[in-house]
């Protein structure tokens, strides 16, 4: 038996646990499972302390709960590498380097663009734009992040719920 084999009764419980189980990373999953239910690190005890006790899948969602905090801070922490970098002294190459992928992105995208009929394979711009627009969605993202978007939000609706909450709840 395999730890993919149990990702269905662990995806009931925690939905991103059991899918990280059909991964290269399910043994490893799979044994920090074992670990939190208390059990033998093997596909079977974990399968089948869920199935004789249903509140152990607490335990599957606190492991699900775990992995997003992960998730989470990695995420949180590549903005702030840069800004001890710069604090430091040191990470002005980056912001070079990423001017550049800007400013050669746009121009890429301009030269394709508005090159002469027959000169640009029509496979080349399908596949081109989207390229070229995902490089420069990734470096402004990292760069400016949600903060701007978050920043201008507050502004649009300062007294009441922010545009965020009128679409989640759905006033």
């Amino acid at each position: 038996m395999n730890w993919s084999d149990i990702g269905d009764i662990v995806g009931k419980a925690a939905p991103a646990v059991g899918s990280a189980l059909y991964g290269s990373a399910g043994g490893a999953i799979g044994t920090a499972l074992a670990s939190l239910l208390g059990t033998e690190a093997t596909p079977e005890a974990v399968g089948d302390a869920l199935k004789r006790n249903p509140e152990l899948a607490l335990k599957a969602q606190e492991l699900e709960a775990e992995m997003r905090k992960a998730a989470l801070a990695d995420r949180s922490d590549a903005r702030g590498l840069q800004k001890a970098a710069l604090a430091a002294g040191r990470g002005e190459f980056q912001n070079w380097l990423a001017s550049g992928v800007i400013l050669a992105g746009f121009l890429l995208f301009a030269a394709i663009l508005f090159a002469p009929e027959g000169t640009v394979d029509p496979q080349v711009r399908t596949w081109a734009f989207p390229f070229i627009q995902a490089l420069i969605t990734t470096v402004i993202g990292y760069y400016f992040g949600s903060t701007n978007w978050s920043n201008k939000n507050a502004k649009i609706a300062p007294d009441g719920p922010s545009l965020y909450g009128r679409i989640d709840t759905g006033r």
